[in-house]
């Protein structure tokens, strides 16, 4: 996460407009781009661990047989489905941030300073819109079905091909984000640095959250800050603020204690 932080704050000062961290190059003034950071580690960093597995004889091809899910599956099954659709449903309500979140704050400010109120929330377009996404989803799932073995055909692909074909992909995908190599460089930096991670273990998810969380958090925490004149109280100022808090203490203490105990138990059968 702290490696994700210091790529975020590359650019400008969102409070003062400062160059930071840009080292007088031009291309490193308006930031780095998430989708490159994005390409290189989860897109281009696969295929790095892909190509050395294949070199050291890691990967095994197996022949396929069945590829539509038997009765048996479906009853062993049946319990993570039901949970996963549930979790899933209930995440995917969830608004986001970004333009999602900017939508929903202006969407109850015209409510408010409306004259007619009432007018909005019509449940035709609400309903309206909850059906499409019913019936898109049912379409995409009577479509996946019968195209089950393209995309096992596709998988046979012979590793070589698959991974040239990938970085092409990348590379025109990474160049026509802003039109210029610069970001091209990023994705390949990223890639390689997030193969690098792979291999001592650091995995590359909290990097793009902390990369993507991270304005966000630096201009809320500098603008608090400001407020108090300084003071760190205003971070525990309300009931919320506290209970916040005291729920990150125990989240960070229940993730820590079993990596502790583990190194513990490993430290005492190597003595």
């Amino acid at each position: 996460m702290g490696i994700g932080l210091l790529l975020a704050s590359i650019g400008q000062d969102p409070m003062s407009g400062a160059s930071r961290w840009a080292f007088g190059v031009p291309d490193l003034m308006g930031g780095i781009d998430i989708v490159a950071v994005i390409m290189g580690l989860f897109g281009l960093t696969e295929i790095l661990v892909n190509i050395v597995e294949n070199r050291r004889g890691v990967s095994t091809t197996n022949a396929v047989g069945r590829v539509l899910p038997t009765g048996r599956d479906l009853k062993e099954n049946t319990g993570a489905i039901g949970r996963g659709s549930l979790i899933g449903t209930g995440l995917g309500l969830v608004p986001g941030g970004g333009g999602v979140l900017a939508s929903l704050v202006s969407y109850g400010v015209e409510r408010k300073i409306s004259r007619t109120p009432e007018r909005f929330g019509h449940p035709d377009i609400f309903w309206g819109v909850v059906g499409s996404m019913v019936v898109g989803n049912l379409i995409l799932l009577v479509m996946n079905i019968p195209l089950l073995p393209v995309f096992v055909r596709i998988a046979k692909i012979p590793p070589a091909v698959m991974s040239t074909l990938t970085v092409a992909i990348l590379i025109v995908g990474a160049y026509t984000i802003n039109g210029n190599t610069f970001d091209v460089a990023v994705m390949v930096a990223a890639g390689l640095a997030g193969y690098l991670l792979r291999s001592i273990g650091v995995p590359p998810a909290p990097i793009v959250l902390a990369f993507i969380l991270g304005p966000i958090f630096e201009t809320n925490f500098r603008r608090s800050l400001v407020l108090s004149d300084g003071g760190f109280g205003i971070f525990a100022s309300s009931p919320t603020a506290v209970v916040l808090l005291a729920l990150t203490i125990l989240v960070l203490i229940s993730t820590a204690l079993p990596l502790v105990r583990q190194r513990r138990r490993t430290l005492e059968a190597e003595n």
